[in-house]
Order: structure tokens, then C-alpha cells, then sequence
């Protein structure tokens, strides 16, 4: 059976089903998607802090400080590390 173009248009057009809330599943994706890079990040941050705080925190025992005690760049690396984590701890835990 032969159709016209009209009546294939019309027929095509009564079985798609156009659902609206097809464009509310898509932004739910992208927001689960910005979600998990942002859990990402923060693992990332999470680990890099906690290796920087223990690297500075024991730099003396492990050879990389030149003068004893607790000097200025130790400190510094200290926070840096301290911060880096907590700010991964708190990115990694945001829902």
C-alpha cells in the first residue's frame, strides 16, 4: 500500500511519542556526570594533601630538610597539605 507524503508525515507523527520530560532525564545525566568528576576531583585532592602533609610533616626524618626542626617551608607545606585534604574530604563527600 502506497502512501502519500502527507498521510506518512501524519502517520509518522501519531507513533512517535514525544515524552517531555526526555530533556529532564538528559539534564539529570549531565548533573549525575558533574557529580561523579566532582567526587573525582576530590579523591584526588583527598590524596594528594595527605601525601604532601606527610611529606612535610616527616621531611626531617627522611632526609629532606637541611636544618633541624620545624622551618617555614615545612609549615607552609604543612597547611598547603592540610588544606588540599580537607577541601577533598568536603568536595569528595558533597552530594
Amino acid at each position: 500500500m502506497h502512501y502519500s507524503m502527507k498521510e506518512t508525515k501524519r502517520k509518522n507523527r501519531k507513533n512517535s511519542f514525544n515524552f517531555p520530560a526526555w530533556g529532564w532525564i538528559e539534564i539529570l545525566r549531565l548533573e549525575v556526570n558533574r557529580m561523579a568528576r566532582k567526587k573525582k576531583i576530590g579523591i584526588a585532592l583527598l590524596i594528594i594533601g595527605i601525601v604532601v602533609l606527610i611529606i612535610s610533616v616527616a621531611a626531617d626524618a627522611i632526609g629532606l630538610g637541611w636544618n633541624p626542626g620545624f622551618g617555614y617551608k615545612q609549615t607552609a607545606g604543612t597547611a598547603a597539605g592540610a588544606i588540599a585534604a580537607i577541601v577533598g574530604a568536603i568536595l569528595m563527600r558533597r552530594k
